[in-house]
């Protein structure tokens, strides 16, 4: 303890220099000011995120799936379309009419009631006579237009088929086939009626070199005229908006070869690009209760290899309808 007290007397002059110099320390480290947070940085928007400036030829982010695509898309399409469209009702009375007279005519028919569709397979004389490719599509739409199912002013199409076992293959000369198929588009409202399940068209019958009618596909399509509704169209700009929402669905998606398959997968394409827009309504949907009008958009996808094909693309047209 008496060596303590020495050592301390001896150098007590160097031992305060020390305490001071660190209190000082102590001082100036505790007076440092803090520095402020550095602001996050928002990232800038990038090319593959969509546009909001709408212009008359411009490019519109897609996103199906999570996945932003670009669709190339032209607004100054819209201009020839009305202010509204009508909505019809689907006639549940005509139907049964429809069907009761078919089954009269033609016996056993099966009826898929949820999309109010006929499917007949089996054999009917429409002439006790061979016939030839042009006496074919005047005997099939005569017959469908007495039984109601398309009008006299129904556009149709013929194609020749010959038989092989159960499948028909199609024939470079019409006059020489088995089998023809022939085919009607039907308008409501002055646009065309389109259907939106695997069978393409509205109305398609087969008829043979016997004058049989051996298949027979349609929608019994029976709008109600008195219960109407006009409903305004969309805007373009709400069209565009609900497209980079990923509203759009897939119709047709068509090969190099012409072959129609499933859509393919978004994370693949690249772009979209728009030929055409145009409105069509469309049966076939299960469960239906209206005739409702579509937007058609036809143009090609681009796949993220280069490869494209061809694809509609369709989506509702009135403001009621997300």
């Amino acid at each position: 303890m008496k060596n303590l007290k020495k050592f301390l007397k001896k150098r007590w002059f160097i031992i305060f220099l020390a305490i001071i110099a660190v209190a000082l320390l102590l001082i100036k480290f505790f007076a440092k000011p803090i520095a402020p947070v550095a602001p996050i940085k928002q990232p800038k928007p990038t090319s593959s995120q969509p546009s909001k400036i709408y212009k008359p030829i411009s490019e519109f982010g897609l996103m199906i799936g999570g996945e932003y695509l670009t669709i190339n898309l032209n607004q100054n399409n819209f201009a020839q379309f009305p202010k509204t469209l009508s909505v019809f009702p689907i006639s549940i009375k005509s139907i049964a009419a429809e069907k009761a007279l078919l089954a009269k005519y033609l016996g056993r028919v099966n009826f898929i009631s949820t999309i109010n569709q006929i499917v007949f397979s089996g054999k009917y004389s429409l002439a006790n006579k061979k016939i030839a490719y042009q006496d074919a599509e005047a005997l099939v739409q005569e017959k469908l237009t007495l039984w109601g199912l398309v009008d006299q002013d129904s556009i149709p199409t013929i194609k020749g088929y010959s038989a092989f076992g159960l499948e028909l293959l199609p024939v470079a000369d019409s006059s020489s086939a088995q089998i023809w198929k022939v085919a009607f588009e039907q308008q409501i409202n002055g646009y065309p009626l389109k259907s939106l399940s695997i069978q393409e068209n509205i109305t398609e019958a087969q008829i043979n070199t016997s004058g049989q009618l051996i298949n027979l596909v349609s929608y019994l399509f029976e709008p109600d005229e008195t219960k109407k509704t006009d409903i305004p169209l969309k805007t373009s700009d709400k069209v565009i908006e609900e497209l980079e929402q990923g509203q759009g669905e897939f119709f047709i998606t068509i090969n190099s070869q012409g072959e129609q398959f499933s859509p393919p997968l978004m994370n693949i394409i690249k772009s979209i690009t728009v030929d055409d827009v145009s409105l069509a309504y469309f049966i076939g949907v299960k469960n239906q209760q209206e005739y409702r009008p579509f937007f058609v958009f036809r143009g090609n996808l681009f796949y993220q290899t280069g490869e494209s094909i061809q694809a509609i693309l369709i989506l509702p047209a009135t403001e009621d309808q997300p």
